[in-house]
């Protein structure tokens, strides 16, 4: 290989790495706003960063052995985190509007609405990180 091209590729891995610490920094920020703490938040985005990069990174490991063309499938996972980050806000919208509209008259504890909230949270974000894995 190029030890340009090397040098490029490397680049842009930590490149990559950067932004999944940014992308984990702003979906903390963003669910702080519909859990409420910060704790809340940061232990459902970890989770799902964790559990995303698990499953990510054993179904690539079946996956990718497949294909030829290594860079074309790093370009594509890349591309999908990337629509990902750019429609969480709307999603994230979405899916806690419809969740505040179908628990506005019920009377639920709050640890349950907490776990409800949190368990979405982990939803949403387990498709970008299986892709960052």
């Amino acid at each position: 290989m190029n030890p340009y091209l090397r040098l490029a590729l490397l680049g842009v891995f930590f490149l990559t790495g950067c932004c999944a610490l940014v992308y984990q920094v702003l979906w903390t920020r963003l669910f702080t706003l519909s859990l409420g703490a910060t704790a809340y938040s940061l232990c459902a985005v970890l989770c799902a960063f964790m559990g995303g990069l698990a499953v990510g990174s054993s179904l690539a490991s079946r996956l990718v052995d497949r294909k030829r063309d290594f860079l074309t499938v790093y370009f594509l996972l890349e591309l999908g985190i990337a629509l990902f980050a750019l429609l969480s806000p709307a999603f994230m919208d979405l899916v806690f509007g419809l969740v505040a509209v179908n628990l506005a008259g019920a009377a639920i504890p709050f640890g349950l609405g907490v776990l409800l909230r949190s368990g979405l949270c982990f939803a949403l974000l387990l498709v970008p990180t299986t892709l960052m894995g």
